[in-house]
């Protein structure tokens, strides 16, 4: 077994070109001792594929959020290098986004041809763009979930009652630039026919994209699905990232509706439409959740959420997530539920203030601490075997915490069980 800190450093190596965590060339390593290196290593990432992490998300952002999206993002790295199936599926469904590029723009074309015929470096490339895209933004909307409570609340009512004018009243020099970007999430609730239409790709199961709207609704509006009213962070993420690479794509570099290349990359609606909607698709998603059990069941059924009620089927709920199916979101499902920085800051936070400190030592020491290894069994079966070192006296209930977290992906093709000594995460391929 090794341990995720060195597993990490692997990645972050330019010189480990077919292994390493970068889409691009000219690679600056940024080593993840080094404090505030996740957001630096986060923001370097956008800048080479000529994006901007806006100023807002670094001011706002807690720092606990730049970590775990870097290592999600590794971790995600690692599990495509290391599972063949995965890498299969990802070729499969990349593949559907071209062709359906092509189709809708033909100058695309020639650009496909010249990448086809290179060799599988090509294909990790294209994934790690799709990648890092949707990793490195998937909890940006935490900026607006992290809301404090008394302010989101006021907002609220009056948000309810319509008086738009009184929020000013409300607004405080720690707090008015935060209202400002949550009025600009809240617009898409407010008028329906400006929430984008987005699930064009089948990107997503098809209830997701009939419930996240309402889902989203209920979240902000009301205690009734859940006991705090909120920002789902992953759908107003999601939004705000299509708000942001739409206007890229569709007025900076549209040169008569047309592929654009421009410093090497590649611009315009076929991009927009077949590449970047499938990354929007899956932050929304990804805090979306199933009904898991009876009790549940009734209250979404109530709340008009009836389609993410899992069916039973030999009286076991399986999930429509599954790798072959839907992997971007899958893969972002699964290392957001298992990456140990979040889990273990959570779980810690009595111990340390997490949230107060800006040294990166606690955070290294649970990389350092966590270790992984993957086994091919028979019959095409794959397990990933995932263990805790030196964090907790009662290891096994952390296991079992995990397990339980991912029962939303649990399917024909993917289960988790809870060791005495380990998480096994076993796949079927």
């Amino acid at each position: 077994m090794r341990t995720i800190k060195d597993i990490y450093i692997d990645l972050l190596n330019p010189d480990n070109i077919d292994t390493n965590c970068y889409y691009y060339d000219d690679c600056y390593y940024i080593g993840i001792e080094k404090d505030n290196s996740a957001e630096e290593f986060i923001k370097y990432y956008f800048s080479k594929g000529q994006k901007t992490l806006e100023e807002d998300i670094i001011r706002y952002l807690d720092k606990m959020r730049f970590e775990h999206m870097r290592s999600s993002f590794l971790l995600g790295v690692y599990l495509y290098n290391k599972l063949p199936f995965l890498q299969v599926a990802f070729d499969k469904k990349i593949n559907e986004y071209i062709k359906k590029a092509q189709n809708q723009d033909d100058t695309y074309q020639i650009e496909n041809d010249r990448i086809e015929n290179e060799t599988r470096r090509i294909e990790r490339i294209k994934f790690l763009y799709l990648w890092f895209l949707t990793c490195l933004y998937h909890d940006v909307g935490y900026i607006y979930e992290d809301l404090h409570d008394n302010i989101l609340s006021q907002y609220v009512v009056l948000r309810k009652r319509g008086f738009k004018r009184k929020i000013r009243f409300i607004q405080t020099k720690k707090v008015s630039k935060k209202i400002k970007y949550l009025e600009k999430i809240c617009k898409y609730i407010v008028k329906e026919k400006s929430c984008p239409n987005l699930m064009i790709n089948n990107n997503i199961p098809c209830f997701i994209q009939e419930s996240y709207k309402k889902y989203y609704e209920l979240r902000l509006l009301s205690k009734r699905l859940y006991k705090d009213i909120c920002i789902d962070h992953g759908i107003a993420g999601g939004l705000r990232l299509y708000d942001y690479m739409k206007d890229k794509h569709y007025n900076n570099y549209n040169d008569n509706g047309q592929v654009k290349l421009v410093n090497d990359l590649l611009w315009g609606p076929a991009i927009f439409d077949n590449f970047i909607v499938p990354c929007v698709e899956a932050i929304i998603a990804h805090n979306v959740w199933f009904s898991l059990n009876d009790k549940c069941d009734k209250k979404y059924i109530l709340l008009g959420l009836e389609g993410l009620v899992l069916s039973k089927q030999d009286n076991i709920r399986k999930s429509p997530i599954t790798y072959n199916e839907f992997p971007l979101l899958f893969l972002l499902d699964l290392v957001d539920t298992i990456e140990p920085i979040k889990f273990w800051s959570k779980a810690l936070k009595n111990k340390y203030k997490w949230h107060r400190t800006n040294k990166n030592g606690k955070y290294v020491s649970i990389l350092e601490n966590a270790k992984i290894d993957i086994i091919m069994g028979n019959n095409r079966r794959y397990t990933v075997k995932y263990t805790f070192e030196n964090l907790s006296k009662n290891i096994k209930t952390k296991y079992e915490d995990i397990m339980r977290a991912l029962l939303f992906l649990n399917s024909d093709l993917f289960n988790s069980q809870a060791q005495n000594d380990c998480l096994e995460l076993n796949f079927l391929s």
